[in-house]
């Protein structure tokens, strides 16, 4: 476990829309042996993805899936993991990507707060 008071504090947001790449980096890999503990995630689908199959993923930099949401429709996702956080890691960094659809990709705002620990 860590202490979330010991370590360097995380506050991201992005946004991720259909005209540009599909991804935005939140989160720094903030090197060998940290992890990155997400407390809160919040994710709002503003563009709803046209075609069928679009979905807003968080992913960490060596393409683990965090979280994923479905993008057809418009939306917001509010998750909360508690003071002690989701842990994802180690020595990896964060991204939201768009992706899926057939038609036009879906744009959302993404927002992370979290804090970076060791073990």
């Amino acid at each position: 476990m860590s202490n979330r008071y010991e370590y360097a504090q995380v506050n991201a947001a992005g946004i991720v829309n259909n005209d540009e790449a599909g991804a935005v980096d939140l989160v720094e890999n903030p090197g060998t042996g940290q992890y990155i503990y997400i407390e809160k995630l919040t994710v709002s689908v503003y563009e709803a993805a046209e075609g069928g199959g679009g979905i807003v993923e968080i992913l960490d930099t060596g393409g683990g899936v965090v979280w994923r949401v479905n993008a057809d429709g418009i939306k917001d996702v509010a998750l909360t993991f508690g003071e002690e956080g989701l842990r994802v890691g180690p020595g990896v960094g964060i991204q939201a990507t768009v992706s899926g659809a057939q038609t036009k990709q879906a744009s959302a705002s993404v927002s992370l707060t979290g804090h970076i620990g060791f073990r």
